[in-house]
């Protein structure tokens, strides 16, 4: 593989999704070049190749040899056949999978290892990857090397990682971002009963975010079940009745905060 010197590398992007897409337009800001797009749906594939200016298929026996980095952006559950059904062994394979260790190619790539941006991606929402934290491995310290560099043309908050430390990471994150976000979903459906907009509650998310970066998260956290008020807690609950699924995760977060803070 060509080490990145300002004429960017070949880059065959394996998935059309959100994180494909978003990854694709970082490595071409950064002079690279997606020369061919592949996903099993081929609306998708023709949508980010246009947008690349790339070729596209659909088929994993069609994705061409001869490139510098291959981007498998697929789901975990589909990775292996994926992988399997590419023919194309030379260059760099890596994968964007944050619970799957680079293991997964062992025997069938040469060169190999993972990429993995720390990032929610939605389609209709544009992101700065220069921003964005983004984790490799490496099967070699070639590979290592080679990757490295690439991360550095997309942002400057590159780190290396193995693939039980990026398993725990995705875990974090899952935590730290999907699970939040279920929770933002409730409390917009409790507020819409009272005909309250959920724009009302970004200033306390922000500030609840600011505090956490700032002091950590356990001098940040605050509420009836850290400063040990079960009155108001045992009053959210009966509230909740109409709710058990809502109710259940209140009860289960609260004891978790109320033992963690000793109830005060």
């Amino acid at each position: 593989m060509r080490k990145y010197t300002g004429g960017g590398s070949e880059v065959v992007m394996i998935g059309a999704g959100r994180l494909a897409t978003h990854l694709s337009r970082a490595l071409r800001w950064a002079g690279h070049r997606v020369v061919q797009v592949y996903s099993r749906h081929p609306e998708t594939a023709r949508t980010l190749a246009e947008e690349a200016g790339a070729a596209w298929t659909n088929d994993t026996g069609d994705v061409r040899d001869g490139a510098d980095v291959y981007i498998y952006a697929v789901s975990d559950d589909v990775l292996p056949t994926v992988i399997k059904g590419v023919h194309a062994r030379s260059g760099v394979h890596v994968h964007t999978a944050g619970s799957v260790g680079i293991e997964i190619f062992a025997g069938q790539r040469e060169r190999y290892g993972s990429v993995y941006p720390l990032q929610t991606f939605s389609k209709e929402k544009r992101v700065d990857f220069r921003e964005i934290p983004v984790f490799y491995e490496g099967n070699s310290e070639g590979t290592e090397s080679v990757l490295r560099e690439l991360c550095r043309t997309i942002t400057p908050k590159v780190y290396s990682i193995d693939s039980e430390g990026r398993r725990r990471l995705h875990l974090a994150a899952v935590m730290a971002c999907n699970f939040a976000n279920m929770l933002w979903g409730i409390a917009s459906e409790i507020l819409q009963k009272s005909g309250v907009p959920f724009e009302v509650m970004q200033p306390l998310i922000a500030e609840t975010l600011d505090k956490a970066m700032a002091i950590g998260p356990d001098a940040a956290q605050t509420g009836p079940a850290a400063r040990g008020d079960l009155t108001v807690v045992e009053r959210h609950i009966a509230m909740l009745e109409e709710q058990p699924e809502w109710q259940r995760i209140y009860k289960d977060i609260t004891e978790l905060i109320y033992h963690r803070h000793d109830g005060h």
